[in-house]
């Protein structure tokens, strides 16, 4: 498990605000003899909570009706200038002028337009836009001009930005809505994607039982904490080497590691470890070394639960601490056969979902994306990424979105890719379903043949070219609009 960071590293952290955590003996990219993060016990009990849930899934019929998301097509113009404040196109967008007129009438001031832009409406009022290529951002809409379902259609609703605003020029983004925000009931086909999803993901469950972060991943010693220390460092014959002496003061892997092969008897330590993770819940003090001798000498659910109550944010992208500590999550509640808890920590990994990322290009030359892991439980893989691609506007609170370019990446490594590949562009040429949920799905697709060997990769995309017409015309713009990637580091 991973080390305590000793003071000297701390220093360090705080005067340069970023540097790499150090990796436990372990590493982050270790393995089981099976090659994957979980030992053949614990992915035997898992495989076989999966095969119940399959099973369950295969017997329960659609019982809820999922709606996409509110949705217009819109035709978006900005306009831009370094000495007029704009504000006489804002008084004719106010009068209803129409596109046409308006874009002709300010001609020079235009900086972009997009005939076929798409604003989704989400269910906490604010919204995205975008296309199936450059993907979907949120865009702010000043409150004044906030679209509203009643009165928005054949109107103009704008963001307006002066030389005030953190800019040296004025700008005005405009957005003509010449239909409704439309909702659709999602297919019965799409919608059993979702419920895979929900039938997988317990939406009840969360991760954390803290909103708090811990800035270095752990807190001071407790007194059990301190009492475990100087313990060991009396039966290993530790001397105090100095003041910062690391083996000395600190839960080393290598105290854990003899504590786990010579104390396993030892009635006095065994307290010591039980006094420590009582005095937790009070405390609230812990760390991986306290975690992970709670874990062996007393029980796996309560050293998940102690992991559980800690979050951990890192200092930049390349620190590990979040990674490190989700993946520690992950194995714990493997250990526990906590399938919820499990599920949830081992995605979050694959969809780098930390407060601050910490997937570095080192990351994927030596590890990847740990789909291989869902694959040996028996998922459905691809129904399963494709669930937490999809988009519904009624989908429980909890529910578990993916990260489309992530997921992507994954599926590069799937034994099932063929079959993904076939679903995907059966999907984007399916009229029955949405825009916004088709354009997710080609941007799943591309970055998935992104990541593929530069080869492959061309090969996709190419057959996409040679088959452009048989696409719907808003995935033909994004076909067009694809370029070759760039070579990937790592």
């Amino acid at each position: 498990m991973r080390k305590f960071i000793p003071l000297l590293i701390l220093s360090f952290h705080m005067i340069n605000g970023c540097a790499q955590s150090p990796v436990s003996d372990r590493g982050e990219f270790a393995t089981n003899t099976n090659g994957l993060m979980y030992n053949d016990g614990d992915m035997k009990t898992l495989r076989f909570i999966v095969d119940s849930l399959n099973l369950r899934f295969k017997t329960c019929d659609l019982n809820k009706k999922y709606y996409t998301a509110p949705q217009a097509r819109v035709y978006a113009v900005s306009f831009r200038s370094d000495t007029n404040d704009l504000k006489a196109i804002i008084s004719d967008m106010n009068n209803n002028v129409l596109p046409s007129v308006l874009a002709s009438r300010y001609k020079s001031f235009i900086s972009s337009t997009d005939t076929s832009k798409l604003i989704i409406k989400n269910r906490n009022d604010s919204y995205l836009s975008g296309n199936p290529y450059h993907g979907y951002d949120g865009i702010s809409l000043t409150e004044k001009n906030k679209i509203k379902n009643s009165d928005f259609e054949n109107k103009w609703t704008y963001i307006y930005y002066t030389k005030k605003d953190y800019q040296k020029y004025y700008s005005l983004n405009c957005y003509f809505f010449s239909t409704s925000f439309t909702s659709m009931v999602l297919p019965d086909n799409y919608a059993k994607l979702i419920q895979y999803v929900d039938c997988m993901i317990d939406t009840a469950s969360v991760i954390y039982l803290t909103d708090k972060y811990d800035r270095y991943g752990f807190s001071s010693p407790g007194e059990y904490h301190s009492r475990i220390n100087n313990y060991l460092n009396a039966a290993m014959k530790i001397k105090k080497q100095g003041k910062e002496d690391w083996e000395y003061n600190y839960l080393s892997n290598k105290k854990i590691a003899y504590a786990k092969q010579n104390l396993l008897k030892d009635r006095y330590f065994i307290s010591l470890v039980e006094k420590a993770a009582e005095d937790f819940e009070e405390s609230r003090k812990s760390d991986d070394a306290l975690e992970e001798l709670t874990g062996f000498f007393i029980s796996k659910e309560k050293a998940l639960h102690m992991k559980r109550s800690r979050r951990v944010i890192g200092q930049c992208s390349q620190d590990q601490s979040p990674r490190e500590h989700a993946r520690n999550i992950a194995i714990l509640a493997a250990e526990a056969h906590s399938w919820d808890i499990f599920l949830r920590a081992h995605l979050d990994i694959m969809n780098d979902r930390f407060e601050r990322m910490s997937d570095g290009s080192y990351a994927w030359g030596q590890r990847q994306t740990y789909l291989k892991e869902l694959e040996e439980l028996n998922l459905n893989v691809v129904d399963l990424m494709l669930g937490l691609t999809l988009r519904a506007e009624n989908v429980a609170e909890n529910h578990y979105y993916g990260t489309v370019w992530r997921m992507g990446k994954a599926l590069t490594e799937s034994r099932e890719k063929e079959l993904f590949e076939q679903k995907a562009i059966t999907i984007m040429k399916d009229e029955t379903l949405d825009e916004f949920n088709r354009g997710l799905i080609f941007l799943l697709y591309s970055t998935y043949t992104n990541y593929l060997s530069p080869e492959e990769g061309k090969l996709k995309r190419d057959a996409l070219r040679k088959t452009i017409d048989s696409f719907p015309e808003f995935i033909r713009k994004a076909i067009i609009e694809m370029k070759e990637p760039k070579v990937r580091e790592g």
